[in-house]
């Protein structure tokens, strides 16, 4: 095992431990208030002391994994060939426990965490997009776009409950945008390698479907409208301006840059010159093999448009 290896390892072992320990006096301190086994949303709000904050809060952001102060574990693993994939599992698992232990007690919690919570949100995507805009590898740079995107899911779910079920269906529109951007970079990759120092690679005059697609899937991440992230984003900035204004307009700077973060990740990939020596051919997937991307586009565009069908399934 090489040292490297070794390392990512013991980084992520480390994560663990310090998630599960915490977890472990989180129930010390519930079962010595006795309220092991009250529900979340009837605890009193006299057990949310500071010590007990605090602990949620690592246990949470632990898991989400995107955070700033978490970025060493990104650093250690990044060589790994499913690190791109596990950024989508870690944010979802860090939204499923936000909602189990910290959406409930909102009204128990005291103003200033949850200041601290949205404050440390907004400035993760800000921290990931300025990161990623000057990452020179593009697999990088996509992977850095959707930990900056996945950054702001939990801002929505700390205003009310409208823009937190923005936010959690937010979190599915993330989900297909994402793994798509992925699968079609990796795609590309079988055929055309992305470690060449190059301005532009200029692959929309090869995969010209593909790049249509890797766009359109772009677009409903970032907000444009029809796009599924359009709907979402607007109850999310909404219920936020209602709750903070100055937050509000912090999470609408946060989505700004990542819509241009974004443009300049396609400008890289698909526009530009072609640098390569062999001459241009349509190498675009099968339609076959498009009708999976296809799929997930038409349930995008319908969250996006008719929003309604699927917030009205969400339930707490």
């Amino acid at each position: 095992v090489s040292q490297s290896r070794y390392n990512s390892g013991g980084t992520y072992f480390f994560q663990h431990f310090l998630t599960a320990i915490c977890f472990l006096v989180l129930m010390f301190y519930a079962h010595t208030a006795g309220v092991l086994t009250v529900p979340m949303d009837a605890m009193p709000a006299t057990f949310f002391t500071w010590p007990v904050l605090l602990l949620v809060f690592v246990i949470v952001y632990e898991s989400h994994g995107i955070f700033p102060f978490h970025s060493w574990v990104h650093d250690v693993v990044r060589h790994l060939p499913w690190y791109e994939f596990s950024a989508i599992f870690l944010s979802r698992a860090g939204v499923l426990l936000f909602v189990q232990m910290i959406l409930p007690t909102l009204k128990q919690d005291p103003t200033l965490f949850q200041i601290l919570l949205l404050s440390l949100s907004i400035f993760s995507s800000i921290y990931w997009s300025l990161r990623g805009i000057v990452e020179e590898v593009v697999t990088r740079k996509t992977t850095y776009f959707y930990i900056a995107q996945a950054s702001l899911l939990l801002t929505g779910m700390q205003a009310d409950l409208t823009a937190a079920k923005g936010s959690y269906l937010h979190m599915m529109v993330l989900s297909i945008s994402g793994t798509s951007l992925f699968a079609i970079q990796n795609y590309i990759q079988h055929f055309f390698s992305f470690k060449r120092a190059s301005q532009f690679y200029g692959l929309a005059s090869y995969y010209p479907k593909l790049a249509t697609l890797f766009c359109l899937f772009g677009f409903c991440m970032i907000g444009v409208p029809l796009g599924a992230s359009f709907v979402v984003e607007d109850l999310v900035i909404t219920g936020l301006l209602e709750y903070h204004p100055y937050l509000g307009l912090g999470h609408i700077l946060a989505t700004c840059l990542n819509g241009i973060f974004f443009f300049l990740i396609f400008s890289k990939i698909f526009l530009g010159p072609n640098p390569y020596r062999e001459p241009v051919s349509d190498k675009d997937m099968t339609l076959i093999q498009m009708v999976p991307f296809l799929l997930a586009l038409l349930t995008l565009l319908l969250i996006g448009i008719v929003p309604s069908l699927f917030l009205e399934k969400i339930t707490w």
